[in-house]
């Protein structure tokens, strides 16, 4: 018998037909590829029992921004951007393994309230003083409102329609007013061609029309520093005042620090803002050291402080440090802002046109790379110079993103194992529910399911950290180490309710979340790799595979692998398997076939590798 190995590249192949990706492995979940091997991605559990919920703790409130830091002294932080809070976690356990709290350290002001608010028992209208500051999409809470209220219209000056019905009548109730998910401009009349849609009628815009507000966050030194995209006003938390006290505005003389995309600390020093004043072409940083009052804010002849108005045909959407300068993103553009020193302070130079990302956190990485998705397109930004990235699995990633909703998209960098990850909505999905992941460090993709809104790398917290669409934040990458086999026990116990899976040892702790559980009766996280066609030998003639040889380590205990045998591509396959490893790293089988499918099926509970697969095999018929 002839030993035929199973030769496939590592990573996705999923552009064209499922026959063009012959010899390639087309899908999978929850799998990474490392030096020619196959394995499962890290466990998670929670990282705190507080769940991130709206202002009338209906629903869980989308995580838009994640940041961490170490102060000067070692206090570990982790920045927790909502929809409708700003918190922090401080990132320490106690001796009986505890979980800690998370700190709502939310602006006073930040969210809407009124105090002349009246409601009718079995109404959906209430009427106020003033409705100018309300827009449909804001979350209602207060005395008769039902939760998970929201504003769906306005009527004059002083009336607002709910989608729910009051259950109370009151007069000069206090209600207050969450932010809204979304921020679409162009509804009603006018936003449309002549002849297009229903007189009167809202209609949906482009969706470069609709935006997630979302949070950016950096760290001054000890403290956090903050900007709401929805809110556009720049905030401030003082860790030396402790956790018990909020964050707090920083204003300018010149009232620009209003109406900001986005705010970072340069390698410098210098906080810089996007758009300061509303303006889409403007960037604007204060004094080096600086940045925390308003003379900080105002260029002297003595100071560093300055403002930089691009030359560009777009808008600033984002910006990400750099080993080589900070990069400012506009849909358009990318500019390199250069540190030149006084008095210019920074120099801005276009390196790249037409390759606008598709949101502010569709950018990911830092340091020597930096990556992005575009409109059908990928980018890398690497030792000075912009690139595109070949991307193999670009016909199914692009067909499946949620356009509507792109600016959901959220990249992060997971340095230990050299990949970008980003979590995007699918097509008809409000929520990111899909990752894509590239490996800069071996050039290749995979994707997968999961159901997370936003990620922060290791370093601060020594693990990656994700936020659930459930409102939770996860540890991830638990029970992995990027170099090494780690030995552990699994204390795996799955609970009935949609929580985190718990354990105090470093087992391949996974998320139990019933929507995910495709039909593999151990697994409600589905582990698996599937090939597209594989022709055995020269493909000429029917192979007769009678055993099949291995490469597996790492407790392959419970890996399974089927075999879709057929004549042709056209073909019905006959499904063989699945079969079990054996620890000798012999499997007996008895199938034919001019070419199969392989699928590996791995336990969501251990750290299994699986290398290259070799079959034993014999000639058969050309029919």
């Amino acid at each position: 018998m002839a030993l035929i190995p199973l030769k496939i590249p590592p990573g996705f192949y999923r552009n064209g037909t499922a026959y063009q990706t012959k010899n390639r492995w087309r899908n999978g979940n929850l799998v990474r590829f490392s030096e020619g091997r196959i394995r499962p991605i890290g466990g998670w559990t929670r990282l705190s029992d507080t769940r991130i919920l709206r202002p009338d703790n209906s629903t869980p409130d989308p995580i838009r921004g994640l940041h961490s830091w170490r102060t000067e002294v070692g206090i570990r932080y982790m920045a927790i951007g909502s929809v409708n809070s700003l918190r922090v976690f401080q990132g320490v356990e106690d001796s009986g393994g505890t979980l800690p709290a998370i700190y709502d350290v939310t602006p006073s002001g930040f969210l809407i309230t009124d105090n002349t608010c009246d409601t009718t028992s079995g109404s959906a209208n209430v009427t106020m003083d003033d409705n100018t500051n309300i827009a449909p999409g804001m979350s209602v809470s207060g005395p008769g409102i039902p939760a998970g209220a929201e504003v769906i219209s306005k009527t004059g000056s002083t009336t607002i329609t709910l989608d729910k019905n009051a259950t109370a009548t009151a007069t000069n109730v206090t209600l207050t007013f969450g932010k809204p998910d979304f921020t679409i401009s162009g509804l009603g009349y006018g936003a449309l061609d002549y002849g297009e849609e229903t007189y009167g009628t809202p209609r949906f815009p482009d969706p470069d029309d609709v935006f997630a507000p979302i949070w950016s966050l950096d760290n001054k030194g000890d403290d956090l520093i903050g900007v709401h995209s929805g809110d556009g006003k720049l905030y401030r938390w003082v860790e030396s005042n402790g956790t018990n006290t909020v964050a707090v505005q920083i204003t300018d003389s010149g009232s620009e620090l209003t109406s900001l995309k986005g705010v970072l600390v340069t390698p410098e020093r210098h906080v810089l803002v996007l758009c300061p004043g509303g303006n889409v072409r403007k960037i604007r940083f204060a004094t080096q050291d600086g940045g925390f009052s308003s003379a900080d804010w105002s260029p002297t002849t003595t100071n560093t402080a300055r403002a930089i108005e691009l030359q560009t045909r777009g808008e600033i959407i984002g910006a990400r440090k750099t080993r080589y300068g900070v990069l400012i993103f506009t849909n358009q553009e990318v500019f390199r802002l250069d540190y030149v020193g006084p008095p210019f302070v920074y120099s801005a130079v276009r390196i790249a046109e037409g390759i606008g990302p598709s949101g502010a956190n569709a950018i990911a990485g830092s340091g020597d790379f930096v990556a992005w998705i575009s409109r059908g397109r990928m980018w890398s930004y690497e030792g000075g110079y912009v690139k595109e990235l070949q991307c193999d699995v670009a016909d199914y990633v692009f067909s499946d993103i949620n356009l509507d909703i792109e600016g959901l998209i959220y990249g992060g960098d997971n340095p230990d194992f050299g990949e970008i990850i980003w979590f995007y909505p699918r097509s008809g999905d409000s929520v990111p529910t899909r990752y894509l992941i590239y490996s800069y460090r071996e050039n290749h993709w995979v994707t997968g399911d999961l159901e997370r809104s936003a990620w922060e790398p290791s370093g601060s917290m020594d693990f990656p950290v994700a936020s659930g669409t459930d409102g939770y934040l996860y540890k991830h990458e638990l029970g992995l180490d990027p170099d090494v086999n780690l030995s552990r026990s699994v204390g795996v116990t799955v609970p009935t309710t949609n929580d985190a899976v718990g354990t105090t040892s470093r087992s391949l702790v996974r998320s139990v979340n019933t929507s995910d559980y495709s039909g593999i009766a151990d697994e409600l996280h589905p582990v698996f790799a599937e090939t597209g066609a594989i022709e055995i030998g020269n493909g000429q003639n029917r192979m007769k595979v009678r055993q099949i040889i291995t490469d597996a380590d790492a407790g392959t205990n419970g890996v399974r692998l089927k075999f879709n045998s057929a004549d042709n591509p056209d073909s019905t396959p006959k499904v063989n398997g699945p079969f079990s490893l054996d620890s000798d790293g012999y499997v007996d089988t008895r199938f034919n076939g001019r070419q199969i499918q392989l699928k590996v099926e791995g336990p969501f509970d251990t750290d299994w590798r699986l290398g290259e697969t070799r079959l034993s095999a014999t000639p058969g018929g050309t029919r």
